[in-house]
């Protein structure tokens, strides 16, 4: 019964449950707008996260914390890391 993510502000998020959303996907076309809410929302704040990281000159750091959530209590994959290297990050 929880929202897709519990930190998202996205209307998708905060109205419905990903039991909800579930339920609909293959029945509603709602749901497509639904979810598209909630992408949308989440590249704005991904790329708005990155955008002042650039600008605090914090990004290696600020990547450093996406992969660590994105890819917690799992390894970082291999391609993921070796890309970032080639950058001059490491994770």
């Amino acid at each position: 019964m929880r929202p897709i993510d519990d930190k998202c502000p996205c209307t998708t998020c905060r109205t419905y449950s990903r039991a909800y959303l579930h339920t609909i996907v293959h029945k509603e076309a709602v749901a497509c707008h639904l979810l598209s809410v909630h992408n949308i929302t989440y590249q704005l704040r991904l790329m708005t996260g990155m955008r002042n990281a650039i600008i605090a000159d914090t990004f290696p750091d600020f990547v450093k914390t996406f992969m660590g959530d994105m890819y917690e209590n799992q390894p970082v994959p291999a391609w993921v890391t070796n890309s970032l290297k080639a950058v001059g990050i490491e994770v």
